[in-house]
């Protein structure tokens, strides 16, 4: 059903697409122009080769993303972008064309990628161009909030990340606390524990196993944290149990980046055991909960990490490696408990922005939903 005054008719009447233009990177020049591929600007060039406003999509590589287009810039052939609107407005084409299911339209030919002639032939549905104009604003408005939340984000990440480097190092004290900080070996501190090596025919059952997978993007390792499932005796539980403060490192990536991330265990983890991928760290009682968590997850005890590591057909550490590597503690359990706290508020301060910017992009979701299918309508100026 197509509600009053608007059309349902094929994308290409609506717009042209075409597509974009080599420009191999021996053959860029310095320059401001936008190169856009089909994952967004990547590069700069002295030349452009479509005017602004301009609206782009992925035809090979990343698809289904839709990039609006605020100067005049390069396409690249692994894009398709608007050569003609046909009289719309090109913000508000950049929304409808995120309505679209781009997939459905590749690969009919036996050749990978998007078919501009089949994304012609899909039928949309078109309000006359002052709604146009006004839906586009509205929708706009709100990705302006969610930039807004993404560009305050990104600060606080670049000041708590400066912080760090401050605090967990005694550059900076805090009010109320003197003495000597030490230099002390992680061998010196605590004791580091292989994780399980088992067959495939051990997985799938039996007791909870935490896998290199887990510790990935996690600063916390806590009970009710889906694990997967491995065949382990009593004996075994015992050797490789995890304790609230334990610290999981992955000690085999493919990736150098991979290699050393941790996780604090954050409950003591009954009948579970860990992989051989990992490296259990259990200190011997002079480190707080949260301090580790903040600590071992530092920019510059991560680079000592990667830089201890070695590379064969993946990039490892073992146990010695990481028995020498050195953290800088200040005297007291009371000063490390005082520098989490500020870490951790300004963790939580992040964590509600983007929980803010989540709401926005849900908002934004349920208004393309209801603006793009005309079920619910806008007030606008018919002189617009």
């Amino acid at each position: 059903m197509v509600v009053s005054g608007w059309k349902k008719i094929p994308l290409g009447d609506v717009l042209k697409l075409q597509r974009g233009f080599d420009l191999p990177h021996t053959k860029r020049q310095p320059g401001d122009i936008p190169v856009v591929s089909s994952s967004g600007i990547s590069g700069q060039h002295s030349e452009a080769k479509a005017k602004s406003p301009g609206v782009v999509t992925g035809r090979y590589g990343t698809i289904g993303e839709v990039f609006f287009i605020s100067e005049d810039f390069w396409p690249l052939n692994t894009t398709l972008f608007v050569k003609d609107f046909k009289g719309n407005n090109p913000l508000f084409i950049s929304f409808l064309l995120r309505t679209i299911d781009f997939k459905s339209c590749s690969d009919k030919s036996g050749v990978p990628g998007v078919n501009r002639n089949d994304l012609h032939n899909l039928e949309v549905k078109l309000p006359p161009l002052p709604e146009q104009k006004t839906i586009a604003q509205s929708l706009s408005d709100v990705d302006a909030l969610i930039t807004e939340c993404d560009r305050i984000i990104t600060k606080k990440r670049n000041t708590k990340q400066g912080t760090m480097q401050q605090l967990l190092t005694g550059k900076k004290r805090l009010p109320g606390f003197s003495g000597e900080w030490e230099v002390k070996k992680l061998g010196e501190i605590g004791e580091f524990k292989n994780g399980i090596n088992k067959g495939k025919e051990d997985f799938g059952f039996g007791y909870p196993f935490v896998n290199l997978l887990d510790v990935f993007g996690r600063s916390k390792i806590f009970q009710g944290v889906s694990f997967g499932l491995v065949n382990s005796s009593g004996a075994e539980r015992k050797i490789y149990e995890l304790r609230k403060g334990d610290i999981l490192f992955i000690r085999s990536s493919v990736k150098p980046e991979g290699v050393g991330l941790t996780s604090v265990v954050n409950d003591d983890l009954e009948d579970t055991v860990y992989s051989g991928f990992l490296i259990r760290f259990r200190d011997f009682g002079e480190l707080d909960f949260e301090y580790k968590v903040h600590c071992f997850n530092e920019e510059e005890f991560r680079k000592r990490v990667i830089d201890s590591s070695t590379v064969s057909a993946n990039t490892n550490i073992n146990q010695d490696a990481l028995k020498n590597l050195q953290i800088t503690l200040p005297p007291t359990i009371e000063e490390q408990k005082a520098i989490a706290q500020i870490l951790s508020d300004m963790d939580a301060e992040i964590a509600a922005l983007e929980q803010k910017r989540d709401k926005y992009k849900a908002i934004k979701q349920g208004m393309m939903q209801e603006l793009l299918t005309g079920k619910t309508r806008l007030e606008y100026d018919l002189d617009n």
